[in-house]
């Protein structure tokens, strides 16, 4: 036959008893659940590490071909500048071959205009 407490300290030790009980079984539910959840978000985050790795690299192998393709244009732009400079030398040395005799010339033709006007007259 189950005897159950009579006298008040009896109740309350039972009381206490039935609380910390439950007590344990909720936490031991909340402690479960917390485990359950941190599971996931290891896998969460082993997911995201596992995409994550492959895209870095990626990106190292982008930015290392953009640097490449900088060089280039670099060395494309130096190559046209040097041209820009030549082009311009150039210009200068056919002003300068071109308008000394054309000015010569131009005052030689004045000069004898000049001189075939004094003749005539």
């Amino acid at each position: 036959m189950i005897v159950l407490a009579t006298t008040v300290g009896e109740w309350a030790a039972l009381i206490i008893a039935i609380f910390w009980a439950v007590l344990v079984v909720a936490l031991s539910a909340l402690t479960l659940n917390f485990l359950r959840v941190v599971s996931s978000m290891k896998t969460l985050v082993d997911g995201i590490t596992a995409e994550t790795i492959p895209l870095l690299d990626e990106v190292g192998t982008t930015v290392r071909s953009v640097n490449r393709e900088i060089d280039r244009v670099d060395g494309v732009l130096a190559g046209v500048q040097r041209i820009t400079e030549n082009a311009a030398t150039i210009s200068e040395t056919v002003k300068t071959a071109v308008a000394n005799p054309l000015v010569k010339a131009l005052a030689f033709a004045a000069g004898v205009r000049r001189g075939a006007g004094k003749m005539k007259g």
